[in-house]
């Protein structure tokens, strides 16, 4: 022990190191403590400053949860910056466009596989760049030709001057909801024009619902 506090005292020695403390209203304070070792009339003495890097430690693990979350959001995530080159892409967008999100840094949203009618994308862009927030639906077109319809909602991301600093997409699959609704809406039809009589009722023999042919046949 001696001869590390020798070590540590040597003139011209550098001190870095993290410190954890109390305040006297009892919250903690962290300091980053950066000091050299120098010799002053005989006695070694350590010179140096202390910084409070408390709020600097809560930003940073605010900022490594926002990142986590947005990393394992269900929803797709698609950050751009204000030329539309892509940013940032997090896992559920690279599925959601069956693309690997690593590829898709630094390129454009051009280059993003879409069966949206141009109508829309017009719109979109015309609202965003008003300055407005836009949502709709969005078809991607994945490499394998497949489409995949999503529900999206694009955002302004601005700057402390109030200017675009970059645009935030999310969205939502619905790709199997709209073929299920789809569905059922055919299903619906063919029910509504069918010949034969159709009666629906709960498991108390109520009558939940008749379609045409039936009315026509009862006369109610």
């Amino acid at each position: 022990a001696r001869g590390r506090r020798a070590e540590i005292a040597r003139p011209g020695r550098r001190v870095d190191r993290a410190e954890e403390g109390r305040r006297t209203g009892g919250s903690i304070v962290l300091g980053d403590i950066h000091a050299t070792v120098a010799d002053v009339d005989g006695v070694p003495c350590l010179v140096g400053c202390f910084s409070d890097v408390t709020e600097l430690h809560r930003l940073e693990a605010r900022d490594w949860l926002l990142a986590r979350a947005v990393e394992q959001a269900g929803d797709a995530i698609l950050i751009t910056g204000p030329g539309a080159r892509i940013e940032y892409a997090n896992p559920a967008f690279g599925r959601l466009a069956g693309l690997d999100p690593a590829t898709l840094v630094d390129a454009s949203t051009a280059t993003l596989g879409s069966s949206s009618p141009r109508e829309d994308l017009s719109a979109m862009w015309q609202a965003i760049r008003a300055g407005r927030e836009w949502s709709g639906d969005l078809i991607h077109r994945r490499p394998d030709g497949t489409d995949v319809t999503a529900e999206a909602a694009v955002s302004i991301v601005r700057g402390p001057d109030g200017r675009v600093a970059g645009y935030v997409a999310v969205e939502r699959d619905v790709t199997a909801e709209r073929a299920l609704r789809a569905d059922h809406a055919r299903l619906v039809a063919a029910v509504e024009q069918a010949s034969d009589s159709v009666i629906i009722t709960d498991p108390a023999g109520t009558i939940e619902y008749v379609n045409p042919a039936y009315e026509r046949a009862s006369g109610y």
